[in-house]
């Protein structure tokens, strides 16, 4: 299970949902540049329409659950308990 952070460098929320999840170590988070053409497949794949937008995904990268805007690093742990093993 990992969660995809998909942000722009031009993004303000994006800078403040980074600050905010700083100490987040309860799965992997994979940081993804919208901007960057080698990211434009999973851009598309997952149909990222706003920033900053956060993916849950499971092993074999189905989506499980989704975050639009800025995330509290507390909600982001209590969302993410419902999916543990």
């Amino acid at each position: 299970m990992k969660i995809l952070k998909f942000l722009a460098p031009w993004c303000g929320q994006c800078k403040v949902l980074t600050r905010n999840l700083s100490k987040f170590d309860a799965c992997e988070l994979v940081e993804v540049d919208v901007e960057n053409d080698e990211n434009s497949d999973i851009v598309e794949k997952y149909s990222i329409q706003s920033l900053p937008t956060m993916v849950l995904v499971n092993e074999n990268g189905d989506e499980l659950k989704r975050w639009n805007g800025i995330v509290s690093l507390n909600d982001l742990l209590n969302d993410i308990k419902d999916f543990a093993i």
